[in-house]
Parts: C-alpha cells; structure tokens; sequence
C-alpha cells in the first residue's frame, strides 16, 4: 500500500517538534511492514525542495501563496492553495495519513477518492483556549471560545475517514463533542528518542555531565515556554526539605526570566540548565526522576522516553477544567511515579521530598517504569493505524 504523510511543521528544519518526531517515528514504522511511504511537509523557502531526514525522502512544499482578501474567505483562503499544492507536487497514494486538520481538509479536497486518516497530535482549539483562559470545559469550551481552529477542527473530524488520538481523555472528550466513537482511534506513541538508554550506567553519565553521585537528580525536559509551566518545578525546588538537584534540558524563550527566578530563591547551586542537547538520553541515564509540569498536555513523548529509560515519573493529576494531562493514564499512582496536583508547588515538593526520602521505593517505580514502557511502542502505534487504514 502506497502512503502518503502530510506534516504541517517542516521535517527539514534542524530542530524538530514533538509533531514532526511523531511523523517520522510512525513513518519508520510503516515502512518496516513493507508499507510504500512518502513525506510531504511544508517550509519557509522558495520552490519544492527534496531532502533526505533520518533516512526517509521527504519532499518540503513552499508556503502556499494567498488570495487577496482572505479575511473574507476564511478558512477556504489556506486550504484551497494548500490543496492546489498537494495535487501538483504529490503521487496519488492508496491512502493519506494528515498531521493536522488543515492538511485533512486540504487531503480531502486534493485527493477526493483518497481516504484520509486525521492523525491528531494537538487539539488546536483546546490548546488555544488553554493558553488564553488558563481553564475551560473541553470539548464544548474550545468550539465555543474560537473561530477558525474550532470550525477547521470539527469538519476535519467529519471530513476524514478516521482519526487517531494520542490519549483517553481526547478520545473522550471528541466521542462527547459529537465525533462518531467508530471513527475514533486511541493508541499511545512511543518514545522520542526511538531507543532505550543502556550505553552507560548512571554514575559514568553523572561523572561525565558533572552531576553529584548520590543526589535524587530530577529532570525537566522540554522546551521552557509559559505552557510547560517549568517555573512550577522551579517553586517546588525551593520547598522542598531532602537535598534535591534539578537539572532543566531544553531551551525556551522563558530560559532567562526562569533563571532570574531561580537566582532570587537562591537556588543556583541546586538548578541546573543544560540547554538545547543533541542527545537528551545520557541526560536519561544519569537522572532518577521526569517531573513534568506543563498543566495542559494531549500526550507528551517525553513520558514514553522517560520510562523507557527507567526513570519515575512525576506527572500532573488530569483535573479539567485547570488540568489536562495523560500522566495518569500511562502511569499507576504510586507504582511507576507520583502523581501530584499541578496547582501546587507545595504538594509537587512534598512529591520529591518522598522519593527522596525513601530509595528501595524510588528503585521499584525506576524499575516499573521501564516495564511498563513496553506497553508504549511505535510498533503498536502503528498497530493502530494500519487497523484504521483496513478499515477505510
């Protein structure tokens, strides 16, 4: 079966998005069942452009040009040349898999006969009223807050064949909204790193990045924006009573004001940041814990490398309307991690002084967590999606 994938971000770009690395993960897998795969995605440049990125051909189609007055048209004003594109400079597959619900309709109205299936990896509209209100009801709250992503959003969800979700909670929160539950599709990515950490031990990684040897080091990782909410694990640091490290791998535009925090509370010594890495898992190896803060999350691969690499997992309690999170879903409170109130420094700290405070039990969720990562493979991901290609 011929396939093609149509990605939104640009897969030719240095660095790539927890969208992009979805994309080419699902990708590799497809191609190991003997699936005949094309990537299409778009850029910045000018004209069509070939590259190879981690082995697969991928073909970067430039931003589509727009009509004039296209605040008249809508939502028709992107998809129709984006549809125009993909007619023009793409094969005529047996099916298409579209990384966002403008890329469906645009597939639908590219390739009529073809059938689409919506790979959803955010909810534009949900992520959008997230980040404005800080709170709302899904799914009725994100159609009623917003215009253009709410509306692209529900008529992908009828246009396309089916639609495949990256957590319980969409696939509720969708089923609630009026999407038809057969043609919904749940399953869980793997890891982003696409390997598990068995290179070295966690005192050679500690010595080799310069961490101390018997610390509970806990790791934020992720980029450090205003919707990660890295300044909660920054607050928890600084209650905290056992003799805890934190180290923060990513960058972000909230670096600076993160660090400034850190500094007030007098936390320097105790805070680390390493920055944008290459190479996140020797980073894995030396750490014991992944805390990860951000309050609204459709899935988060992070959770799958993280475990893979056997690390516990410290996750926000999903609590619409405040919290959205899938920690809960991928992890047992108590067994693999801790799940914590994410409106609370206080109880995230208290999280961290237990793990500290008791090592056999840190041991067992280190050792739990990497068994149950076996649960969260790309293999059974892709699992999911072939089902839905037979099916349509």
């Amino acid at each position: 079966m011929e396939v093609d994938f149509y990605v939104s971000g640009d897969l030719t770009a240095g660095t790539l998005r927890g969208g992009e690395k979805h994309a080419l993960h699902l990708a590799k897998a497809l191609l190991g069942r003997g699936y005949s795969i094309a990537l299409v995605c778009r850029s910045a440049g000018d004209g069509v452009r070939h590259a190879t990125v981690e082995g697969l051909d991928v073909t970067a189609l430039p931003a589509a040009p727009l009509p004039r007055l296209r605040w008249r048209l809508g939502a028709c004003a992107t998809i129709a040349p984006l549809a125009r594109q993909l007619r023009r400079h793409t094969r005529r597959p047996d099916a298409v898999l579209a990384f966002s619900p403008w890329l469906a309709l645009a597939a639908r109205r590219a390739r009529g006969d073809v059938p689409v299936v919506h790979i959803v990896t955010d909810l534009l509209a949900a992520s959008e009223a997230f980040e404005r209100a800080g709170a709302f009801a899904f799914p009725k709250g994100s159609w009623l807050c917003l215009g253009l992503n709410a509306f692209v959003e529900r008529r992908a969800y009828r246009r396309a064949a089916c639609s495949v979700v990256s957590s319980r909670w969409m696939a509720d929160g969708l089923a609630a909204s009026g999407v038809l539950p057969d043609r919904l599709r749940m399953a869980y990515p793997g890891p982003a790193t696409g390997a598990r950490v068995d290179t070295m031990s966690c005192q050679e990684a500690r010595r080799a990045l310069g961490l101390p040897p018997d610390r509970l080091i806990v790791l934020g990782v992720g980029a450090l924006t205003v919707r990660k909410n890295a300044r909660l694990l920054a607050d928890a640091m600084g209650r905290t009573v056992a003799d805890v490290r934190a180290v923060f791998v990513g960058d972000g535009p909230g670096r600076e004001t993160l660090q400034r925090f850190c500094d007030q509370r007098g936390l320097a010594d105790r805070v680390r940041f390493a920055g944008w890495v290459e190479d996140v898992r020797p980073w894995y190896a030396a750490g014991d814990v992944l805390c990860h803060t951000a309050p609204y999350e459709t899935y988060g691969l992070v959770y799958a490398e993280a475990m893979a690499a056997g690390l516990a997992i410290l996750g926000p309690r999903h609590a619409p309307p405040t919290v959205y999170s899938t920690a809960g879903e991928l992890i047992e409170d108590g067994r693999e991690g801790l799940l914590y109130d994410a409106t609370d420094a206080g109880a995230l700290a208290a999280a961290l002084d237990r793990l500290a405070d008791d090592p056999a039990v840190l041991a067992g969720m280190k050792l739990a967590a990497r068994r149950r990562s076996a649960r969260f493979t790309w293999d059974r991901y892709a699992d999911v999606v072939i089902e839905a290609l037979a099916a349509v």
